[in-house]
């Protein structure tokens, strides 16, 4: 966060002309070959060069962080929408809200309950938690900046 937020209303156009460049960006970088199928040859290709491989592993990367990046601010999107109509809903209801999981969170727990073996999905589902309340704390000062813009609207 470089600002503090002054206006909801900008905040909101900010969130959405940043998440139309990222997924202009998505689109571009997803035109040859999609993130899955990247995946896919990263996992099943053992002819590849280290090279070719950390290549690989380099586009996977910048995918997923714009896909991520998209989901956050969705997120954010969300959050500020029921930050401009404060009577929309309470207190508690807006807690509940920050603390959702965002969609890609939710898929990642899924897939970690999905795994057989009881101590790989419970090393799966630490690191998915991990995840999670890091991009929380991550991003605390900027949700702590809504909550109380949303406090004085009311």
């Amino acid at each position: 966060m470089l600002t503090r937020a002054v206006d909801l209303d900008y905040e909101k156009y900010c969130l959405f002309f940043y998440e139309q460049v990222l997924c202009f960006l998505k689109i571009t970088m997803e035109k040859q070959q999609s993130l899955e199928a990247d995946q896919h040859l990263y996992n099943s290709a053992n002819e590849l060069s280290w090279e070719q491989k950390m290549a690989l592993l380099y586009r996977i990367e910048k995918k997923r962080i714009i896909r991520n990046q998209i989901d956050l601010l969705a997120y954010f999107r969300k959050i500020i929408t029921v930050c401009i109509a404060p009577e929309t809903c309470t207190d508690e209801e807006f807690r509940e809200l920050i603390l959702k999981e965002t969609s890609e969170e939710e898929f990642k727990m899924g897939g970690a309950t999905a795994i057989n073996d009881p101590e790989l999905r419970k090393i799966k589902q630490t690191k998915c938690e991990d995840q999670y309340w890091f991009k929380r704390l991550i991003n605390s000062d900027y949700i702590r900046e809504l909550f109380m813009f949303r406090s004085q609207s009311n």
